[in-house]
């Protein structure tokens, strides 16, 4: 919630400045606030490499549902095959279009939830024995400290703050309404639908559960999916050449490389197979240094220039703080424990 806030005072006191729109372009974004080239496109390489992270691990879940449902076995197959229809969904269509495609995801994505989360909160026969289950892990703390960054990816909506603002005509009390709203609703849901899985005993496999959970998988990957090609190619048009039609789509060379690099990874290092490190590593050091540790740096440095301009988040430096040792904190516990893993093997 703060970083989301932060993100948004930085961008409404930009418009605010200048008069112009903000840019959807993190890499631009972070041009204006920072007023430095090299750290806009620092800021563009973490993004690129968060969306890749995300991307990967929803091209094999997209080849895994894939084979699921056709019960074949060439996983990679059918993820090459389902991201060369990315391709052309972001060379074919406009921008507007895409977003009107994503929106109809989460439309049957919200329904299918619903239709799968009521009848499995309906079902729980004793509540508070859900709650209380023991997990199978031995470990508490090392199992939530292992799943903490891939909740924290699932969790992220900061992405669309700067869109929200500039669609909500950068007014501050809808703005932090709707980012409260935004950063609330991930966790609610996150929470229900354990909350029904383990007590309810929903049943989520792709093969046996039926419609439901079929437009919900199929809802949930091609939404994320899509919303990764869109932001990857943001970013990679500022580097790659090439014109979409009329500058309304994505260019083709841009559009290539945003599916073909994390094609590659997910190749390269899952063959196919589970892919949830990927989430992993956007959400240990992509996320919190993308909506966490930088949008800090552009609201230190806009304050610095603009001491008059009423800010968003209270708490004045302390907020900042907090921002940053609870991000900092993550970066450097799950960095720590990686080199202890690599040095073990």
């Amino acid at each position: 919630l703060i970083s989301g806030l932060i993100i948004a005072e930085v961008a409404i006191k930009q418009n605010e400045s200048s008069g112009d729109s903000v840019p959807s372009s993190l890499k631009e974004f972070a041009d204006g606030s920072l007023n430095s080239p090299r750290a806009g496109t620092a800021v563009s390489v973490i993004s690129l490499f968060t969306n890749c992270c995300v991307l990967s691990f929803g091209l094999v879940r997209a080849g895994n549902c894939i084979a699921a449902f056709t019960g074949g076995t060439e996983t990679m197959g059918y993820a090459s095959m389902y991201g060369l229809g990315l391709v052309a969904l972001a060379t074919l269509f406009s921008r507007e279009q895409l977003a009107s495609v994503a929106s109809a995801a989460v439309a049957v994505l919200f329904t299918s939830f619903a239709g799968l989360l009521i009848p499995g909160l309906a079902s729980v026969q004793h509540p508070m024995d859900a709650m209380l289950a023991p997990g199978t892990s031995t470990d508490m703390l090392s199992a939530v400290a292992q799943a903490a960054p891939i909740v924290l990816t699932t969790a992220v909506f900061q992405n669309i703050v700067t869109s929200v603002t500039k669609i909500l005509n950068y007014d501050r009390i809808k703005t932090t309404i709707s980012i409260f709203l935004g950063s609330l609703l991930p966790i609610l849901m996150y929470v229900a639908w354990c909350f029904a899985c383990i007590g309810g005993n929903v049943d989520t496999s792709a093969a046996t559960g039926g419609p439901i959970v079929t437009a919900f998988t199929v809802a949930a990957v091609f939404g994320s999916c899509l919303g990764c090609v869109m932001s990857l190619g943001e970013e990679l048009d500022c580097y790659i050449k090439g014109e979409g039609k009329k500058g309304k789509t994505f260019s083709l060379p841009a559009t290539l490389t945003a599916v073909g690099v994390p094609l590659a990874a997910a190749q390269a290092f899952a063959g196919g197979h589970d892919f949830s490190n990927a989430l992993k590593a956007a959400g240990s050091y992509g996320s919190p240094m993308l909506y966490g540790i930088i949008p800090v740096l552009m609201a230190w440095t806009q304050r610095n220039k603009m001491p008059d301009a009423k800010n968003l988040v209270p708490g004045g430096a302390a907020s900042l703080a907090v921002l940053v040792i609870c991000y900092g904190g993550l970066v450097i516990g799950e960095l720590s424990h990686d080199i202890l893993h690599f040095v073990s093997q």
